[in-house]
């Protein structure tokens, strides 16, 4: 009996302890630019002032739908492990640079683009 009200007190102070001192500990939301909260169900929030900025992405040179450019595959540090594209679905970029594909001698027009980690190729979102 006085193990079981043991384990009872423990529990609730761990309980006490986290939301006294983690208050946003099992909240992975994350809010940018405001004060309001994150909208729920979101990952993370940009609240921007449409007259007042944009989102910049990273500007790279893509040579190969089916290759990640080097500056994303060999950053400087070099990451240990290495970059696994399988894990980078969704990544966007902007293409800043017109291209022709190495393997295919597709035309890569720049715009922006997301790295489909299923097929493991750069998919064309907007062309500019």
């Amino acid at each position: 009996m006085k193990r079981m009200y043991l384990l009872i007190v423990t529990g609730m102070l761990v309980t006490v302890g986290q939301s006294l001192f983690c208050p946003n500990m099992a909240s992975a939301q994350v809010a940018i630019g405001g004060v309001a909260a994150p909208t729920s169900g979101s990952g993370i929030n940009l609240l921007l002032d449409g007259s007042k900025g944009g989102i910049l992405l990273p500007q790279v040179e893509i040579t190969s739908f089916t290759a990640l450019p080097e500056s994303i595959t060999t950053p400087d540090p070099v990451p240990d492990p290495p970059v696994n594209p399988t894990l980078l679905g969704g990544l966007l970029v902007y293409n800043k640079t017109a291209a022709v594909d190495s393997e295919s001698t597709a035309a890569i027009p720049t715009g922006v683009y997301y790295w489909d980690s299923t097929a493991l190729s750069w998919k064309l979102l907007v062309e500019v």
